[in-house]
Order: structure tokens, then C-alpha cells, then sequence
């Protein structure tokens, strides 16, 4: 043993730990006080019988006579307590039968699971459930706790040991040069602007959604565009790349909150107004925290004849034109579920209509409607016949 071992050893009745891994615990107890008692009394440890210790003194270069070497403790001064031995029957010796409390707190256990099967067995008949739907209802509450352990734990352990802080996932707009009234549209990857399907073979095949292209290349001029993916990284960053869209920024599925129907994703932490945010997802779980912001779009599948981005893109320049609260413009049409887009283009083609019959009779009135040549003399239209001047 070296003389930092036996130091180490010194130090470790004093600050109640140990120091070295090599021996164990019952060694610190062993000779704790002798070394105590050898350092106390200027006497070479029987760990370091090559060395001696000697006070810090002026008188050190005075020759000290040879010192014997300190005697072992009494056995007596420290008796142990021998433990008792139990022999195979079960019965300590000179004690009482070991086997009772056990048995005791088997025969409570065995108690405690017969009423739990006995209480599980008349809900289940009470209910007239069959076994599946039984299963199902226990799974939701199984799942449901499990969503609220996962909160708990990232509330009061999570947060208090590694906390987020309230640093923004997206670069403000001040260093992008993009001015605030500017809104931003989160847009999902897999299910909403293409379909993605991986084989062990050919690794990751991404099929793009028609009119995907002119989809971002028309709202890249109202809105800005991030990609907020529940996938793993970096597959929607690498498909971003190959699009080579202009986009802020590329999350991944590690700033999501994971849940049992789906990943949650909470766009409270982009670092952008709350009124000027619209989410486009394929699931409405992902805008479970915000649903007035989100915007429901029908999956993708990979059918070459889908057509879903087409009856969005004229509701999403509108609302990205608008100056007043996008949500208050979603609410306006109905809710951002499914169909907005086409109860959109059917409002839009009424005011066309309305627009048109305006315009008409703003002909009517200015002459617009003269079919007459240069250098003649304009003919009455038909919706003049009946009107008198």
C-alpha cells in the first residue's frame, strides 16, 4: 500500500466516506484507531513499517530515539457482536420462529391480489363489456397515467435538474431581416408535404405531394416557412435540403412532447407572436395546445391524383394577406379542420360571382356594354331595353 492509500485512509473516518475502492468498509473500522491513535502519539503506522511520521516542529533535526512500533488493539476494547446463525428449520437460535411475518405478508398479498381480481371480475360484468373493449378501457387508463407520470416527471425533476430556459427554438426576425407583421407557417413533412416509407434495402423513399412545389414557392411570399417534423433527425432536414426550400428553420421529433396518440407540437416555444401563427399538420394532436392556430389537412398516402394542397393554397394567402389575427380569420370559415380550404373556395367563388354581377351593371351604367365600332354611333344593350331615362 502507498502512502497516498494511507492517507486517504487517515481522511476517511474524518469526512465519513471512503477513499479507497480497493478495500472494503470493514477495513476503515479496523484501523481507523490505531492510525488515529499512532498519528496522535508520533508512532509508525503498522500499514508503513519503512517510514516514520513525525511532527511539523523546529526540533525535527534532533535525533529521536527508535520508537517501537505500535501494539495491535484489544480485541476486548471492541467486542462484535457474533451474528446469529439461522439453521435450515427456519428458527434462530435462541429466538423466535423466522417464518411467521413472512408467512404473514404472503397471506396479505395473496389477500390484496383476490380482491383486486374479485373487483376487476364485477366491473366487468356490471359493465357488460366483452374482454376486448374491457382491455381497450384499461390500456386509455394505463396510457392516461402514464402521460401524467411523464408530465410530473418532467415538471418537478426534468425541469429543476436540466431546465430548457426560455431561449426561443427559432432565430428571431430582427437577425433574419423579416418584419414582424410577417406571420410564420409551421408545416409538417411525413403525411402532409410528401410520403415517406423506409426499406432495409434502399434505406428512406420519399414520394412529394402534388402541387407540392407550387404549394411553398406562392406561400414563401406570404408567410414565413418552417418545418416542424415528428420524425427522427436529420431525415426532414435532408429532404429540405434536396427540396431546397426556403425555410427559417427544420425541428425534429427531440422538441416534440411525446403522448400516447401522437407528439404534441407546442409552437409557444418558436419564439413568434401567437396571433400571426398558423400550423398545417396532417394530425390534430400535434396542435392539441394551440387548436386555434392549427389547420387540418387530410393524409397523404402517395395517390398521384391527391389534391388537397391545391384547395388550401388560395385560404392560406388569404390569411396570409389578412392584417388581423389569423386566428380569428380561421374561426371565420368554420375551424381549421379538413374541408377550411374548400368552404374557402366556395365563399370565394360566390364573392367573384357577386363581383361580377357589380361590374356588370357598372357597364350597364358607364356604357360599357356598346358594341358599336370607332367612328359609330353605340348601340342600346339588352339591359337597357326596359329601363327609361
Amino acid at each position: 500500500m502507498s502512502r497516498r492509500q494511507a492517507i486517504r485512509l487517515l481522511a476517511a473516518p474524518l469526512t465519513g466516506c471512503s477513499c479507497n475502492p480497493t478495500l472494503p468498509t470493514t477495513s476503515l473500522r479496523t484501523f481507523s484507531r490505531p492510525l488515529l491513535a499512532t498519528h496522535a502519539g508520533r508512532h509508525a503506522s503498522p500499514l508503513l513499517p519503512s517510514h516514520r511520521m513525525r511532527p511539523f516542529s523546529s526540533s525535527t533535526a534532533q535525533s529521536d530515539p527508535p520508537e517501537q512500533p505500535a501494539a495491535a488493539p484489544d480485541a476486548a476494547a471492541t467486542p462484535v457482536k457474533p451474528r446469529p446463525s439461522v439453521p435450515p428449520g427456519g428458527k434462530k437460535v435462541g429466538g423466535k420462529a423466522g417464518w411467521g411475518p413472512t408467512l404473514l405478508r404472503g397471506v396479505l398479498v395473496a389477500a390484496a391480489g383476490t380482491g383486486a381480481a374479485a373487483g376487476f371480475y364485477l366491473y366487468f360484468l356490471s359493465t357488460e363489456l366483452t374482454w376486448t373493449e374491457f382491455c381497450r378501457r384499461l390500456n386509455d387508463r394505463f396510457e392516461v397515467w402514464n402521460d401524467y407520470s411523464r408530465d410530473w416527471f418532467d415538471k418537478y425533476i426534468v425541469e429543476k435538474l436540466a431546465p430548457e430556459g426560455n431561449e426561443p427554438l427559432l432565430i428571431e426576425k430582427e437577425k433574419l431581416e423579416i418584419p414582424d407583421f410577417v406571420p410564420t407557417l409551421i408545416l409538417d413533412l411525413n403525411k402532409t408535404l410528401a410520403f415517406l416509407e423506409h426499406d432495409r434495402l434502399q434505406g428512406w423513399r420519399c414520394i412529394k405531394r402534388p402541387h407540392a412545389d407550387q404549394f411553398l414557392q406562392e406561400l414563401s411570399r406570404y408567410f414565413e416557412l418552417v418545418i416542424w417534423s415528428d420524425d427522427n433527425f436529420p431525415v426532414a432536414q435532408d429532404v429540405i435540403a434536396k427540396w431546397a426550400i426556403p425555410v427559417t428553420g427544420v425541428l425534429h421529433r427531440e422538441f416534440c412532447k411525446r403522448r400516447r396518440y401522437g407528439y404534441i407540437k407546442d409552437i409557444s416555444r418558436l419564439g413568434r407572436r401567437a396571433d400571426k401563427m398558423i400550423i398545417l399538420d396532417h394530425d390534430r394532436v400535434a396542435f392539441s395546445l394551440q387548436p386555434d392556430n392549427g389547420v387540418l389537412v387530410r393524409e397523404f398516402t402517395g395517390d398521384p391524383d391527391d389534391h388537397e394542397l391545391l384547395y388550401l393554397l388560395d385560404f392560406l394567402k388569404a390569411a396570409g394577406s389578412d392584417a388581423g389575427d389569423v386566428r380569428s380569420f380561421i374561426e371565420k370559415f368554420g375551424g381549421g379542420d379538413a374541408d377550411i380550404g374548400r368552404r374557402f373556395s366556395a365563399h370565394k367563388q360566390e364573392q367573384d360571382k357577386k363581383v361580377e354581377q357589380r361590374r356588370g351593371i357598372g357597364r350597364v351604367f358607364a356604357g360599357g356594354g356598346s358594341t358599336a365600332l370607332p367612328g359609330q354611333f353605340p348601340t342600346r344593350s339588352p339591359g337597357m331595353a326596359s329601363m327609361r331615362f
